[in-house]
């Protein structure tokens, strides 16, 4: 890129809208949420990843970034009771809000993030009350779930009722209104302000908390696998309705990003150009209705959900409506680059990249294609020796993942005797170990799977099938942070991702549709659910519904309960899992069904039945 073209976009990213100021405090995190046994793989770090980008590509200084203070007690009086606020010492009462166990809880740590985040609620809600600046963004808060006397859903304050309490006892006697679109509904907000008639409340969720009803309360509910067409419909006929009636100086957006396709705690199907789109209107009507705006980063712990608020944040400095986002894994791309110093034309892949000029080693080494004739049928698939195999799992990384963790002496064991089971095995041990210890496992094929009729699919499709997948930490004991899954002897280790996008990379070499399973475990196809699709809708549907009832659950009790047969309907018919076929799909013609309008209703239509008839936990 010449000096032209680096003006052009140093130009494109300025940061031109000084009215916007941002909160966060690094104490914000806390790390006892990485145990909550709720969620597995909760993303903690996503208000520095957001800070560290936008600083990154020169949008954000040191300067620009309001540091808050703590809360007072007197300041979370204003709208919790003094007894609630005496029991949040308690290591017990902050494990149930956490889903931890007390022993996991530092009361300090815990307590001081939430105030802080609190304060920094406080602090942008006096400062946009003032009139100094029109729009203030905190990188915490959105506690939506806390009442005056107990909390929930990791929210042990509620920073917005804290806020506007204090703002009430500072003089401000302007309209207010609360717009909250995290995934699960406000209960905490609803209770705060139920009698408020100067405090309206909106929302849209798809998982109701509380059965409290409020004055000036427009709530929205929307089934299991709503997308961008379903969710921002909804909000763009009522959100301006709401505003106006209600005529706010000042407005709260809690936006939650646990509406996301994928996020283990929702089951909306909304893309992050659906989320831009909504973070967009609600800042465009709202300042089209002459209102101030705190925004509140609510929910949304995945990998992916953090990039949602830097896209409105990106769009709110520079007036610019950019979706800077991947379908993909982050991992794809890196894994992309490697590919092609050994092959190209996998699936996926950018043909535009730059290839190195210089490769690392050669597809000879890694695949053996040169000595094919000397191995037959003796090569996994048909195609990988033994050597290549070792060399695959060291530049992919995953060897080194296993470093990190503190394994050596590294052993790999291939059999490819039996096609129907074809065997990767990967010995090692930690320093002091006197004998290696099998780390991974994987037992695979090739299969050639003819869909139902009626599917809309190809007559034949063609994948990588895991039979068998164990990675585990062999020296490692179950804890509330690594609870005991159905099936498992020990905990993971936490490589699944790097395993499966090893895995993709091999079936676009080898021209595959994709990776085939079938999860024995209703755990196994959550936590892959991601990626991963049932190929039958109705399966799809019946996990989705199975998801929306559990929700609240946590992955192993959740599981537990699956695997018991206690998930039952309203007529006492239980709701047995049936292992199925689900794959990721790597070739576009299998994107593209799985992609389809007709997949994505059929797959909802089921959901929604399920949930119709009364689908239920019987505890």
């Amino acid at each position: 890129m010449g000096l032209s073209g680096l003006i052009r976009r140093f130009k494109a990213m300025r940061r031109i809208n000084r009215e916007v100021a941002i909160w966060y405090h690094e104490k914000y995190k806390t790390s006892c949420m990485a145990g909550s046994a709720r969620v597995i793989g909760l993303c903690l770090e996503r208000s520095e990843m957001i800070i560290g980008s936008l600083a990154h590509e020169g949008l954000l200084g040191p300067d620009d970034v309001q540091v808050p203070s703590q809360a007072s007690l007197q300041d979370l009086e204003a709208a919790h009771f003094t007894g609630y606020l005496d029991q949040t010492t308690n290591p017990a009462v902050l494990a149930e809000i956490f889903g931890v166990d007390p022993g996991l809880v530092m009361v300090d740590e815990v307590l001081s993030a939430q105030r802080y985040a609190v304060g920094g609620t406080v602090s942008a809600a006096r400062a946009v009350a003032a009139g100094q600046i029109r729009l203030a963004v905190n990188l915490g808060g959105g506690f939506h779930h806390a009442e005056p006397d107990k909390g929930a859903g990791f929210c042990v304050y509620n920073d917005v009722a804290v806020a506007i309490r204090l703002l009430r006892s500072r003089g401000f006697d302007g309209r207010i209104a609360v717009i909250d679109l995290d995934y699960h509904e406000g209960n905490g907000n609803v209770s705060c302000f139920a009698n408020d008639r100067s405090v309206g409340l909106y929302s849209i969720h798809g998982s109701q908390w509380t059965q409290l009803k409020s004055t000036g309360y427009s709530a929205h509910v929307l089934s299991p696998g709503s997308g961008d067409v379903e969710y921002l419909g909804t909000l763009r006929s009522t959100l301006p309705g709401f505003l106006s009636g209600n005529k706010p100086e000042l407005v709260f957006y809690i936006a939650g990003n646990d509406v996301l396709w994928g996020d283990r705690l929702g089951d909306f199907r909304m893309t992050p150009k659906g989320v831009l789109d909504r973070d967009v209107f609600v800042h465009n009507t709202v300042k089209n209705a002459g209102a101030g705006m705190v925004v509140m980063l609510g929910g949304g712990y995945t990998s992916e959900s953090w990039k949602c608020m830097l896209n409105f944040l990106r769009y709110l400095l520079t007036d610019q409506v950019k979706c800077r986002w991947s379908a993909e894994p982050r991992l794809r791309s890196r894994f992309n680059r490697i590919a092609a110093r050994i092959w190209r034309g996998t699936y996926g892949m950018n043909k535009e990249e730059k290839i190195p000029d210089v490769l690392e080693f050669s597809e000879a080494d890694l695949l053996g294609d040169i000595s094919r004739v000397f191995g037959g049928n003796k090569r996994l698939l048909g195609y990988f020796s033994q050597h290549g195999i070792e060399l695959a799992l060291e530049h992919f990384g995953i060897l080194d993942q296993l470093r990190k963790k503190g394994f050596r002496a590294f052993r790999i064991e291939a059999d490819a005797s039996d096609q129907e089971r074809q065997l990767i095995r990967v010995h090692g041990r930690r320093g002091g170990e006197a004998e290696n210890k099998i780390l991974i496992e994987l037992v695979m094929s090739r299969l050639s799977l003819l869909p139902e009729k009626g599917l809309g699919l190809p007559e034949v499709l063609r994948f990588i099938a895991v039979e068998w997948l164990m990675m585990n930490d062999p020296g490692a004991g179950f804890s509330n942070e690594r609870p005991q899954l159905p099936g498992q002897t020990h905990p993971g280790l936490g490589i699944g991702d790097h395993v499966r996008e090893l895995l993709v990379q091999v079936c676009g070499r080898l021209e595959l549709d994709g990776i085939h399973g079938k999860p024995s475990h209703y755990h196994n196809a959550i936590l892959v659910s991601q990626w991963f699709r049932f190929v039958d809708p109705a399966d799809e549907g019946k996990m989705m519904a199975m998801k929306h009832v559990l929700a609240d659950k946590g992955m192993a009790r959740a599981s537990g309960l699956v695997t018991a047969g206690k998930l039952r309907l309203a007529d006492g018919a239980p709701l047995l899992w049936n292992p199925s076929d689900q794959v990721l799909p790597v070739s576009p013609r299998l994107k593209a069904y799985f992609d389809s309008p007709a997949y994505l209703e059929a797959s909802r239509a089921v959901c929604v039945r399920l949930l119709g008839q009364g689908l239920h936990a019987a505890e």
